[in-house]
């Protein structure tokens, strides 16, 4: 690592710092990482909720920051078995795939893992902030 705070941003972090949420101005600081996946979701869940040309402005802005990461095939094991072995025993929702994938990649990766999604608060590497 160069010094730079660095963090895996999930979803749910990137959409809380476009959405003005001053509980993460302080990680608009750092380097931003993220998958393809997690900015599949993030441009889907803006283009929902927004239309499509804002979600595309949006998507620009976060591309331009953002240090995208490949996911290899050891990723994909190791996240599906992650996300079998915490595997909801209820009704609640498992793990989306971008989340699993990008936790696993934030442990290879030595950083810590962004997100405001409380099922991943009682996880090691994990940023937790809340809404």
């Amino acid at each position: 690592m160069d010094g730079t705070i660095k963090y895996f941003y999930d979803t749910y972090a990137l959409y809380e710092i476009i959405s003005g949420n001053k509980k993460y101005d302080e990680y608009k600081k750092g380097i931003i990482v993220a998958s393809l996946l997690n900015l599949i979701e993030f441009h889907y869940s803006l283009t929902i909720k927004y239309g499509d040309e804002i979600a595309r402005r949006f998507l620009d802005i976060i591309i331009k920051e953002c240090v995208v990461v490949d996911i290899t095939q050891e990723v994909i094991i190791e996240a599906n078995i992650f996300r079998l072995r915490n595997r909801p025993s209820s009704n609640k929702k498992r793990f989306s795939y971008p989340d699993a994938y990008g936790y696993i990649l934030a442990k290879k990766l030595g950083i810590k893992f962004l997100t405001g999604d409380e099922d991943f608060s009682k996880y090691d590497n994990v940023e937790f902030v809340k809404k």
